[in-house]
């Protein structure tokens, strides 16, 4: 399908040329499938390293201890 068709602009076209001139249909859609791959393995990562980050806090923190006698008689 053309620019004509789809209705798009001409700036459209050249961006989507430039960036995807010499792949077939199924390369492209494969591609914007890894795509998304990698911005969702980036996601787990980042929330991963989060959450490491908030576990060495929480080690580096002093615990205080408190006992309690219990009285049995």
């Amino acid at each position: 399908m053309g620019c004509q068709a789809a209705r798009c602009q001409r700036a459209d076209d050249l961006h989507w040329r430039k960036r995807f001139g010499g792949f077939q249909a199924s390369e492209v859609r494969r591609l914007k499938q890894l795509e998304a791959e990698n911005a969702r393995l980036k996601k787990l990562v980042a929330e991963r390293d989060l959450e490491i980050e908030v576990m060495k806090e929480v080690v580096q923190k002093p615990v205080s201890v408190r006992v309690h006698k219990i009285n049995i008689t």
